[in-house]
């Protein structure tokens, strides 16, 4: 494609210069709407969501977002972003549209809460967050359209804790 980096022209170099700015790298999250040919980039140089379409890969829209971090994409075009934690603000996850506007849900779990990553499983249509907080689990909302600020199910360690290890007795 034209602009295209890379030996081929085939690739863009997100690690340099993501928005075309000669500032500090600050990707944090893609996602792909392969229908829509969109890919979308969380970029935290200047707290924005770029969107590039896929066929020509120039940038055709960015917004800006509250702490941009991992990102993904629900078969209706939609994205879903992590607000990351950070100087005091708790995480959230919110839900955009294609064309930047911010939709009502937004996802979040107590003070604890600290997403890392997301996945929006298409067949069933659920949003999986993976949490780094205290109980280490994926956490699964069937419906997050609908859902509140809890998860309608969790996968993983839940809240186990050690507090202090035994030793074996001779």
């Amino acid at each position: 494609f034209p602009g295209g980096a890379g030996p081929k022209g085939d690739s863009i170099d997100v690690s340099s210069n993501p928005t075309g700015t000669n500032k500090g790298i600050g990707v944090r999250g893609l996602a792909i709407d392969k229908a829509n040919h969109r890919l979308f980039i969380s970029e935290t140089t200047d707290n924005e969501l770029e969107v590039w379409d896929t066929t020509t890969m120039k940038i055709v829209q960015k917004w800006p977002v509250e702490r941009p971090g991992p990102l993904a994409c629900a078969p209706d075009g939609t994205v879903w972003m992590i607000s990351r934690k950070e100087d005091g603000n708790r995480a959230k996850i919110l839900h955009y549209d294609a064309s930047g506007k911010k939709l009502p849900q937004e996802l979040t779990d107590g003070d604890a809460f600290d997403p890392t990553g997301l996945w929006f499983e298409a067949k069933s249509a659920r949003l999986l967050v993976a949490d780094n907080g205290p109980d280490q689990a994926i956490k699964i909302y069937a419906n997050p359209t609908k859902s509140a600020d809890k998860p309608d199910t969790t996968f993983g360690l839940s809240l186990i804790h050690i507090s202090e290890p035994t030793r074996p007795r001779l």
